[in-house]
C-alpha cells in the first residue's frame, strides 16, 4: 500500500503515523520537505517501494496530486483547532531555537501573540487546513469527492482514537478486529510513550509539548480571541457538519 499522511505542523500527524505503522505492518519515514516536493518525487517513490508511510508537512492534497505521479497512493490529512495549533507551534519554535525566528527575549505570552497576530502564518496554515476539510471528505462523511483522500482531526482522534483509526482503515480497505485496533492504540498512547499524563510536562524542559488540548485559553488575550474568531468558528462548524463528534 502506498500511503501519504500530510498536515500542517503540530496537529498530531506523527501520532497517526505510528498508529498506522504498527497496525499495517509498515515502516515510518522521515519528513519530506514539501517546498521541494517535485525534487523529492523519486525519494517518495523510494519510500513506497520500501513499504514506508510517507509523511509531509505544508502540502494540500491538490499540491500532492499535482506533484506526485503516478497517482497510485492514498492521502490522509490531519487538522487541529487553529488556536491550539498556534500555541503548540509557538513553543515548538521558541524552544527549538535553531533556524527559527522567535527572538529569545520574547516571554511566552509575547511569543504566542507574535505567532497569532504578528505574521501571516496563522491565516495561511488555517487556510490550508480548510482546503483539506472542504475539498475532500472526512472520516464521518458518506460521500466521496474526486480527490482520493480522507481527513481527520486531532480532536476526533483524541476523544475516540479507536473509532477514528477504524474509519481510516475502512478508507484504506483494511479490515482489523476492534481488539487489535485497541491494542495498537494502547501501545501508542501518550501515557504509554511518555510515562506521564497529557499536559504533565515542563514547557521549558521539553519543547515537544504533546497532548495538550484547549491550552489556548491559557495564552490568548482578548485581542487574540477576537483576531481568531472567524477562523475558530469556521473550524468548529466544518467539524460538526461532518459529524465527527467531540
Amino acid at each position: 500500500m502506498n500511503l501519504i499522511i500530510t498536515s500542517e505542523l503540530r496537529v498530531g500527524s506523527r501520532w497517526l503515523h505510528y498508529l498506522l505503522k504498527d497496525l499495517l505492518g509498515m515502516k515510518v519515514s522521515g519528513e519530506i520537505d514539501t517546498t521541494k516536493m517535485i525534487i523529492f518525487n523519486e525519494k517518495i517513490k523510494g519510500y513506497f517501494r520500501e513499504g514506508r508511510i510517507v509523511k509531509l508537512h505544508h502540502a494540500t492534497p491538490k499540491g500532492i496530486i499535482a506533484s506526485i505521479k503516478p497517482r497510485n497512493y492514498k492521502i490522509i490529512g490531519v487538522v487541529r483547532n487553529p488556536r491550539d495549533r498556534a500555541v503548540s507551534r509557538t513553543f515548538h519554535r521558541k524552544f527549538n531555537i535553531t533556524g527559527e525566528d522567535l527572538e529569545p527575549y520574547f516571554n511566552d505570552t509575547q511569543a504566542v501573540q507574535y505567532t497569532v497576530m504578528g505574521s501571516e502564518e496563522f491565516k495561511a496554515y488555517t487556510k490550508n487546513q480548510f482546503e483539506f476539510m472542504l475539498d475532500g471528505y472526512a472520516t464521518r462523511s458518506k460521500t466521496l469527492n474526486k480527490l482520493p483522500y480522507i481527513w481527520t482531526s486531532y480532536e476526533w482522534l483524541l476523544h475516540n482514537t479507536t473509532r477514528e483509526v477504524q474509519v481510516i482503515c475502512n478508507f484504506l480497505g483494511i479490515s482489523h478486529p476492534k481488539k487489535r485496533i485497541q491494542q495498537v492504540v494502547t501501545q501508542n498512547s501518550f501515557e504509554t510513550k511518555s510515562n506521564r499524563k497529557p499536559g504533565n510536562e515542563h514547557r521549558k524542559d521539553l519543547w515537544r509539548r504533546k497532548g495538550i488540548m484547549a491550552d489556548w485559553v491559557n495564552w490568548f488575550t482578548e485581542d487574540m480571541v477576537r483576531h481568531t474568531a472567524k477562523e475558530q468558528e469556521r473550524y468548529w462548524q466544518i467539524l460538526m457538519r461532518n459529524s465527527g463528534g467531540v
